[in-house]
């Protein structure tokens, strides 16, 4: 167990550095030259002329269910970033992996490879995570 501990807290603080690298330099994320950083003018000309009212798509009885679903596309965004965060934080070094080689594997090895490799640190994480928890190791 001791050694299950031992490479847990390596691969936290191995994913965890990979994450933050990920996050503060975006051509790590993305792999390509320009780092994801693309500037497209049809975009910027719905915030640039401000001439029609901004409304939602579908429409609204009342005042009531616009207030509903601006809470409700708040909690949703919040809990994908979330988890996105997670992701990038836990799994750094596998997703650095994905962007490098990734692009030159079929897809179903690709998928199978990291998706793979994320299972397997993840039951790592909760081996690990139980004994910090209980104190007893999970073998026993």
């Amino acid at each position: 167990m001791n050694m299950i501990f031992k490479l847990m807290i390596f691969s936290i603080v191995l994913n965890f550095s990979v994450g933050i690298m990920n996050a503060a330099i975006p051509d790590f994320a993305d792999g390509g030259h320009t780092g994801g950083l693309v500037y497209d003018e049809n975009y910027a000309d719905g915030f640039t002329s401000m001439e029609v009212p901004v409304s939602p798509e579908a429409g609204l009885e009342d005042r009531g269910n616009a207030i509903y679903r601006l809470l409700d596309s708040i909690n949703l965004g919040f809990i994908a970033r979330f988890i996105s965060s997670v992701d990038d934080f836990m799994f750094g070094l596998v997703n650095m992996l994905d962007s490098m080689f990734g692009g030159a594997m079929d897809e179903t090895l690709n998928s199978v490879l990291f998706n793979g490799l994320k299972i397997i640190i993840t039951i790592g994480y909760i081996i690990g995570g139980f004994y910090l928890w209980t104190g007893r190791k999970i073998n026993d």
